[in-house]
């Protein structure tokens, strides 16, 4: 057997040769980006990124709770108390449910004055320790 190369490995070889000068040639065929080219692309890129930084800072204005915070059920009771007068069987079921809810919360209720009528836990300030002492001061309401 001869060594070497037979007729259709040559023939692959030189095809393989006239691809790599094809893509050189179009690599080198690119023409380079023109003036008025790299100003747009440069401009285009710039307002880009002022439109993503602007939606970035004003997302936060089109959040409800950016300028109203959702209310916490006992903000909400407190509310529903002070919406009936002093006496009322409203006003009375109103304050004994918020009475009843929140007397063993996990913030514990100590003192309740709404519209004068007060309730006052059993529970001495002095004998909670230091991170229950997280006391919610619900000032009574004036008027109706």
């Amino acid at each position: 057997m001869l060594e070497g190369k037979t007729e259709g490995q040559e023939i692959h070889a030189e095809e393989k040769k006239e691809e790599k000068k094809e893509e050189e040639e179009v690599e080198f065929q690119m023409p380079a980006e023109s003036l008025v080219g790299k100003k747009l692309s440069d401009l285009t890129t710039r307002k880009v990124i002022l439109i993503v930084l602007s939606m970035l800072l004003t997302a936060p204005l089109f959040i409800v709770t950016t300028f109203k915070a959702n209310p916490d059920g006992a903000a909400i009771g407190l509310e529903m108390i002070a919406a009936f007068d002093v006496g009322t069987e409203g006003f009375n079921l109103a304050f004994e449910n918020f009475i009843e809810l929140y007397h063993n919360h996990r913030k514990r209720l100590l003192l309740v004055n709404a519209k004068n009528v007060i309730w006052e836990s059993s529970v001495k300030p002095n004998s909670l320790r230091q991170n229950e002492k997280e006391i919610i001061f619900a000032s009574h309401f004036e008027g109706g």
